[in-house]
């Protein structure tokens, strides 16, 4: 009674086989899927806003907990890069961007999300809310939009039976559904950058002060405050993406008696595409704040995940050394003692 698709397996199994036993391996689908998430996430911000604002969108999700899972050999950074890549496609249907390519995208990333994990199911949520939304915008329906979703829920079908062998461990699941698990799930979301948000707000002040003074000392004029150019069925995607939680809480209550926060993990993206749109819309679209706002995030992710562990590391492998000298000493030892030694030794 597996909580996870064989195909997740199968898949892992792949890349040991092509890449050889080892950790990276393992893990290798899943830092492609945060990876391809980050990169769909730039592009969707960027059409609406600009590329300075996308790389704020790129950036973003990797301070918070959802970057985690591109190290964890699960199948979660998985279901990030299929989630950020159904919602370009879907996007590119909204601008008539290669119709038939992004039909079958949609389509294929949502299978696979769903061929990843069952609890990817949530992810068909932010896009429907967002269709239904464009529809009654438009007063269009677009049926070929509606048939993708259907034809991408085969996995579900496929999988029913096990699907239905799991709930058999509802009864005693670890992770029992709590009605406040939505507030907990953002505080653990932000937990990581919860100690850098000081540095970031008052970086953001400064900025915000600086940035009058130096345009009227070089003279430029004032810009004009741009348009939204964000459809309101996207905003009502990211409203979606954000709602993931509650919506997993009652889906866990209803059906399932499971709720542990990453199967939400997803809503990382209403994150993604809220905060960098709503601040190119707040900070009139400077260019200059959105690119100094993305290297503060970036500087962060760098200090975070790669700085702060290599000195970590760094600091522990004076120890490991002196226990590995110290361990081929006794070896050395060992191998000059008699027969008895010996095996007291090794055992």
């Amino acid at each position: 009674m597996e909580q996870t698709p064989p195909t997740f397996h199968i898949l892992a199994r792949m890349s040991l086989k092509l890449f050889g036993v080892n950790h990276w391996a393992l893990r290798l689908p899943e830092i492609l899927g945060v990876g391809v998430m980050s990169f769909c996430l730039f592009v969707v911000v960027s059409r609406r806003s600009s590329a300075a604002y996308g790389l704020v969108a790129m950036v973003l999700p990797l301070v918070t907990h959802a970057f985690y899972y591109a190290t964890e050999a699960r199948p979660y950074g998985l279901v990030l890069g299929f989630a950020a890549f159904s919602l370009l496609c879907w996007q590119s249907l909204a601008d008539d961007r290669r119709r038939i390519l992004s039909l079958a995208g949609l389509s294929a990333s949502l299978a696979a999300a769903l061929a990843s994990h069952y609890y990817a199911v949530l992810i068909f949520v932010p896009l429907v809310l967002g269709e239904g939304a464009r529809t009654i915008v438009r007063r269009r329906l677009d049926p070929w939009v509606w048939l993708a979703f259907a034809v991408a829920t085969i996995p579900l079908w496929v999988f029913l039976p096990l699907i239905q062998s799991g709930r058999q461990l509802s009864g005693t699941f670890w992770a029992k559904p709590r009605w406040f698990d939505p507030v907990l799930f953002y505080q653990d979301l932000l937990a990581l950058t919860a100690s850098g948000a000081i540095f970031l707000f008052v970086g953001i002040l400064v900025l915000l002060t600086l940035y009058p003074i130096v345009r009227s000392s070089i003279g430029a004029e004032p810009r004009v405050r741009p348009v939204s150019r964000i459809p309101p069925g996207e905003v009502v995607a990211a409203l979606g993406y954000l709602a993931i939680p509650v919506i997993a809480v009652l889906l866990a209550k209803l059906a399932t008696g499971a709720f542990t926060d990453r199967y939400a993990l997803a809503a990382v993206l209403g994150l993604a595409l809220i905060i960098p749109w709503g601040a190119y819309l707040i900070l009139d679209g400077r260019a200059t704040i959105g690119l100094a706002l993305a290297a503060v995030l970036f500087s962060w992710f760098v200090v975070k995940d790669g700085i702060q562990p290599a000195l970590e590391q760094r600091h522990a492998l004076p120890v490991s050394s002196t226990r590995s000298t110290s361990s081929k000493r006794r070896r050395r030892v060992g191998s000059r003692s008699s027969s008895p030694v010996r095996i007291c030794f090794f055992s």
